[in-house]
This record gives structure tokens, sequence and C-alpha cells, in this order.
């Protein structure tokens, strides 16, 4: 049961977006990054190099969304070990 409800959350995509909101991550539950949009013209602004630091921001912020799930599919699954109720 845990081992199909990990294969199922790893299927899922979570996104995230920078703190701008100039890049969007996407990522699978597993936190494997597979798309990163960077709004037109983030590259043709004053301070292109930030779109970097954007990058990351959104990938953190995907991949804590996939944790947060992945967290509270195990609770549903096995609550006992999860220590939920």
């Amino acid at each position: 049961m845990i081992r199909r409800a990990r294969d199922e959350h790893e299927s899922h995509n979570f996104s995230g977006r920078s703190g701008s909101g100039r890049v969007v991550a996407t990522c699978l539950g597993n936190g494997t990054v597979t798309e990163i949009a960077i709004r037109g013209g983030a590259l043709r602004s004053i301070y292109p190099e930030t779109v970097a630091a954007e990058i990351k921001d959104a990938i953190g912020n995907a991949r804590s969304r996939a944790s947060e799930a992945a967290s509270q599919a195990f609770k549903k699954v096995a609550p006992d070990l999860a220590g939920g109720q």
C-alpha cells in the first residue's frame, strides 16, 4: 500500500513560482524538475542575472509543495507510522 502511494505521488506534477512570478518550475513528486518557464522579457531586464536566483526559488517552491503532498499522502496510508491519527 505504501509503495503504491509513493509510486502514484512520484508521477504527479507540482509547480512553484519565484517570488516575482517571472519563473515557474514544475517537478515530479520525487523532486525531478521537468520544466522551467521564464516569463518573456525577464532576460532582457536591467538585471538578467537575477533570473538564476528566481529559478532556484521556483524549484524550491515546487519541491516544497511536492514534499508537503508526500507527507499528507503518507499520513493517509500509514497514520501510525506518520504520527497521525
